[in-house]
C-alpha cells in the first residue's frame, strides 16, 4: 500500500510533499522489519523407522525465492523444492517392533496453519544421510528481497535390524532331529553380530548371504521347540526374534532308525552309544511280547505254539521288526502282541494232523481208525501236546503225524478179535468156525 501511495503521490505534489512521504517511508520501515519464521521441522527426535524426507515451514516478510533454498545433512547438500500451493509438514508417527523387530511407520501430512509469504521446504535424503546415527539439517531459504534466511535442527536414526520369515515356519511341525533353522534378516547399515538359542541353549549362529542360520542343537524330546536369534548393527541396536515350532520325531521312530542307531543294535557301538547308555537298567524286551496267545484256546502244550511272540519268532527280532509287511508294521506300532493281529485267518491246525494213516493197510473203514490225528485222539490237543512220553514229544518235535510213530510196534489187532465162540458149543473143529473174528 505504501508503494502504491508513493507512485501515485509523484504525479502531483512538490518536492516538498516528496520529501515528507520520504520521511514517512523511512520511520515506516521497522514496522515492516525484514525476517522470517521456520515451523514444523522434521523429523525430529529419534525415529526407528526409515526416514524419507526432511522439510521444514518457513514464512516471513516477504515472499520467498523459488530458486533458493537448500538443505546440508551432515554438510551433505540435497536439492531442496520448495511450494506454496499446500503448505504444511509431515508428521511422524510409529508404532512397534513387531515379532520381526520391524517399526511401523507412518507419515501424515499435516497443513499448516495460514500465514502470509508462507512456503514449504523439502528435500529427500539418500546415502549417510539416512545411516543410523544423529543427523544436524541446515536448511537456508531468500525472500524475494534477496535476504537469507537460516534454519537448523537435528535428528536421530536407530533403526534395528528387521528379521524375515523364519525356516521351519512359526507353529509348523517337523519330523527329523536335524531341521534346517534359519532367518533372514536385514538393517539399513548392515548386520555385524548375531546370536542364537534353541530351548533356551546357546548355538552357533552363522551370518552369511543375508541370512542367520543356526548350527550346533541338540534334540531330545518330542514336543515344542523355541529358537530366539538374536542380530546387531554397527550402531549397536539390536533386534531378537523368537519363535517355535513342534518336534515329532521319537514317538514316530525306532531305536533302530537308520537316522538312529540303525541295525547295528548294542553290538559294535558303531552307531554310537549302546542301548544301556540309556536304557539302564535295559527294559525285559522278552516281557513285552507276552500275550501272543491271549483268547486262544488250545493252542498251548507240547510242540504247539509258546504265548510269546519272540519266543514264537525263535528270539530273531528281524522277523517282524524288519518286516515291510504294513499289516506287521501298523501291529507293532499299535503295540499288538496277539498272534491273530497278523496271522488272519489263523491257519487250519486240523489239516496239520491228517496223514496218521499214512503207509498202513486196512486201518481204515466203519468202525475202525480215522487218518487225523486230531480226530483220533478225540480232538483233545492234551492227548498228545501235554504228553511227557519221549516218543510222543519227539514225534510233535519232528513233526511226525503217523500213527506208527507212537504206537510201534503196532497192536496185535488179530488177538482183540478172539473170543468169537466163547459160549458156543460145538461150532470149533474141521471146517466149522474159527474162535477169532477177524480169521
Amino acid at each position: 500500500m505504501l508503494k502504491g501511495s508513493g507512485v501515485r503521490g509523484t504525479r502531483w505534489v512538490g518536492v516538498g510533499a516528496v520529501v515528507a512521504l520520504a520521511i514517512v517511508a523511512a520511520l515506516a520501515l521497522p514496522a515492516l522489519a525484514l525476517g522470517a519464521t521456520f515451523v514444523s521441522e522434521y523429523p525430529l527426535g529419534t525415529i526407528h523407522g526409515q526416514e524419507s524426507q526432511v522439510g521444514v515451514t518457513v514464512y516471513g516478510t516477504y515472499a520467498m525465492n523459488a530458486s533458493s533454498p537448500t538443505t546440508k545433512i551432515d554438510g551433505v547438500a540435497f536439492k531442496t523444492f520448495l511450494s506454496t500451493s499446500s503448505v504444511g509438514h509431515w508428521a511422524y508417527s510409529e508404532t512397534g517392533p513387531d515379532a520381526n523387530g520391524a517399526y511401523k511407520v507412518q507419515w501424515t501430512w499435516v497443513t499448516d496453519p495460514p500465514h502470509a509469504n508462507q512456503a514449504a521446504l523439502t528435500c529427500y535424503p539418500t546415502g549417510a544421510a539416512v545411516a543410523d546415527g544423529t543427523h544436524t539439517v541446515v536448511t537456508t531459504v531468500k525472500d524475494v528481497m534477496g535476504t537469507t534466511f537460516t534454519d537448523t535442527w537435528t535428528y536421530i536414526l536407530s533403526i534395528p535390524p528387521v528379521f524375515g520369515a523364519p525356516t521351519p515356519a512359526a507353529g509348523s511341525r517337523v519330523t527329523t532331529l536335524t531341521p534346517v533353522i534359519s532367518v533372514p534378516v536385514s538393517d539399513n547399515g548392515g548386520v555385524v553380530t548375531s546370536s542364537a538359542k534353541v530351548n533356551g541353549s546357546p548355538c552357533t549362529a552363522t551370518l552369511a548371504g543375508g541370512k542367520i542360520t543356526v548350527t550346533g542343537f541338540t534334540l531330545s524330546a518330542d514336543g515344542t521347540v523355541t529358537v530366539a536369534v538374536t542380530a546387531g548393527d554397527a550402531a549397536g541396536n539390536t533386534s531378537t526374534r523368537v519363535w517355535a515350532f513342534s518336534l515329532s520325531y521319537y514317538a514316530n521312530q525306532s531305536c533302530h532308525d537308520p537316522a538312529c542307531h540303525g541295525t547295528k543294535y548294542d553290538t559294535d557301538n558303531a552307531m554310537g552309544p549302546d542301548c544301556v547308555s540309556c536304557h539302564n537298567p535295559p527294559p525285559d524286551h522278552h516281557a513285552l511280547h507276552v500275550g501272543g496267545l491271549a483268547g486262544l484256546v488250545g493252542c498251548t502244550g507240547t510242540g504247539c505254539h509258546v504265548d510269546n511272540l519272540a519266543d514264537a519268532h525263535g528270539s530273531n527280532c528281524a522277523t517282524c521288526h524288519s518286516s515291510s509287511n504294513p499289516t506287521v508294521q501298523a501291529a507293532i506300532k499299535a503295540g499288538g502282541a496277539n498272534c491273530a493281529t497278523c496271522h488272519v485267518p489263523l491257519p487250519d491246525h486240523h489239516a496239520v494232523h491228517a496223514g496218521g494213516l499214512t503207509g498202513l493197510v486196512g486201518c481204515t473203514g466203519a468202525g475202525c481208525h480215522v487218518d487225523n490225528l486230531a480226530d483220533a485222539h478225540g480232538g483233545i490237543c492234551a492227548t498228545c501236546h501235554a504228553s511227557t512220553n519221549p516218543t510222543v514229544v519227539n514225534a510233535i518235535k519232528n513233526g511226525n503225524a503217523t500213527c506208527a510213530t507212537c504206537h510201534s510196534p503196532l497192536p496185535d489187532h488179530t488177538t482183540v478179535h478172539t473170543g468169537g465162540l466163547a459160549g458156543l458149543v460145538g461150532c470149533t473143529g474141521p471146517g466149522c468156525h474159527i474162535d477169532n473174528l477177524a480169521n
